[in-house]
């Protein structure tokens, strides 16, 4: 509904301003997320998932099966991990790196200047971001020129699905919010709510930067009583919101916001729950930190302000 729209393209700034980049050929209509966040050796891996996203994921397989796969297609739209080509036999990544080749490459050594990668280039326990990073496109092409042309997508109909499937569940009118929520969930090839323990797959994370904590991504989040046609209280479906939000929206910059508005960064319950599963939120995060604290001198000169609690 709303996105920046990038042209993979080598011309300068001239190209639209009228004048030099000191004779550089930096794209204007470009953006740099693609090498930021992709994985070697095309971008630099400067960001990575969390490995428990991949379990959010793999919490269910899919009703409506395609390319060949029998799990949720967002997850190669999303992450790049090592067991991608197995799980996704059709999966293309770059266009020029597929299963096949894959497996021909996996004990060679492949450069960057041929069609296919080895193996080598990625940490084998490490989960990677795909989602607007040049996947679907030339890797040569895209190395050599050094600019993308994905759109990034700011907002977009499956945010604005979940959107309306919260307010329904907030005023009320659960079983409304549940057929929302499974129109974006049918889309990734997913069943309904009601139909799920047929096709859950056990999901148990143990996060070894966590001291082994485990997190349950089927028993922890609600979905049990929505399984069987049931509909669950409110309670339940936030807490299934929370990870189905989380796979839908994955690194468009949602999260914080879905944390300042549902108020559960304050939640204790809530901040264990997600230090279990990510080693930033553990070692980082307290309940305060959903929020930028008020400039110290605004509050000291007006009477009517107070600082945000914590801070």
């Amino acid at each position: 509904m709303f996105e920046i729209q990038n042209e993979a393209s080598t011309y300068g700034w001239e190209n639209y301003y009228d004048y030099t980049n000191n004779e550089y050929t930096v794209p204007s209509q470009s953006m740099w997320r693609w090498k930021s966040y992709s994985a070697g050796p095309l971008g630099w891996s400067d960001y990575n998932s969390e490995v428990s996203l991949l379990y959010a994921f793999k919490n269910e397989k899919a009703k409506y099966p395609t390319n060949d796969s029998e799990w949720d297609e967002r997850i190669p739209a999303s992450l790049f991990y090592a067991d991608i080509f197995t799980d996704f036999p059709e999966h293309v990544q770059w266009q020029t790196w597929t299963a096949t080749e894959g497996t021909s490459t996996s004990g060679g050594t492949v450069t960057t200047d041929e069609l296919g990668f080895s193996y080598a280039d990625w940490v084998e326990d490490r989960v990677y971001i795909n989602k607007y990073t040049a996947q679907y496109e030339d890797y040569q092409e895209v190395n050599s020129d050094n600019s993308e042309g994905t759109n990034n997508r700011i907002f977009r109909l499956g945010e604005i699905m979940l959107d309306y499937a919260e307010c329904l569940a907030q005023t009320g009118d659960i079983t409304e919010a549940v057929n929302v929520l499974n129109e974006v969930r049918n889309r990734a090839g997913l069943c309904n709510l009601g139909e799920r323990q047929d096709y859950k797959v056990e999901s148990v994370y143990t996060n070894p930067d966590t001291d082994n904590s485990t997190v349950d991504f089927n028993d922890d989040y609600g979905y049990a009583a929505f399984e069987n046609s049931q509909i669950g209280t409110l309670e339940d479906f936030m807490a299934v919101l929370d990870i189905e939000d989380m796979k839908e929206t994955a690194f468009e910059c949602e999260r914080v916001i879905d944390l300042r508005r549902w108020g559960i960064s304050r939640d204790d319950s809530f901040l264990q729950r997600v230090k279990k599963r990510s080693y930033k939120y553990y070692t980082n995060f307290n309940s305060v930190r959903a929020w930028v604290p008020m400039p110290t001198d605004d509050v000291n000169n007006n009477p009517n302000l107070e600082q945000l609690p914590g801070w």
